[in-house]
């Protein structure tokens, strides 16, 4: 294989996503992450999350690391991405020996972008049962403590709100169902 996984995962380290993106759309901080127009559809408002190590369109639902970025992005097979972000990164690309075809190592690549993307999935929606569950009006006492903790920390609404905190709580049916409601990968919950 010519790019094994470590050479793909010091390829990611040595590339900020951040700046990669940046370098295409306009990115603004908030809170832990940066917000921006979604490059994948026709966004009026900025719906597209990017961190360190990943994006998320809460628009049309697109994620993906560094790699896929650019590849969708760009249109470039996975092949050119990595060799185009090698020289961005100055790292020495690795001679081809695999015993796999390009076709079957965008295979591989591919599987793994779609656990890492249902896992992502579940990452942000569980955030979100959980920010929600935060919000709800005096329902539960949980809420109502959860609540008056971060008061009491000096927590207040907006850094709530930039941060998304929530509160889990025991309500593991009321997460699961959340999730199924969204139509979320549950086999990786």
């Amino acid at each position: 294989m010519r790019f094994t996984p470590a050479f793909i995962q010091t390829l990611k380290n040595s590339i900020s996503l951040i700046d990669v993106a940046n370098e295409n759309i306009e990115l603004r901080k908030t809170g832990n992450r940066f917000m921006g127009k979604c490059p994948f559809h026709g966004d009026r408002s900025p719906s597209f999350s990017v961190n360190k190590d990943f994006y998320y369109c809460f628009g049309c639902k697109a994620t993906g690391d560094v790699i896929k970025f650019v590849m969708e992005l760009h249109g470039l097979s996975f092949e050119e991405t990595c060799e185009d972000l090698a020289e961005k990164a100055q790292l020495t690309i690795p001679e081809n020996d695999s015993k796999l075809s390009s076709e079957e190592e965008k295979a591989l690549y591919q599987k793994r972008q779609n656990v890492q993307k249902a896992s992502r999935i579940n990452h942000f929606l569980s955030l979100k049962f959980f920010h929600q569950n935060l919000l709800k009006s005096n329902e539960s006492l949980l809420f109502e403590e959860g609540r008056e903790y971060l008061k009491k920390r000096g927590i207040n609404s907006k850094t709530i709100e930039d941060f998304q905190i929530g509160v889990v709580g025991s309500q593991v049916d009321g997460a699961v169902q959340f999730l199924s409601n969204a139509k979320a990968p549950l086999e990786l919950a």
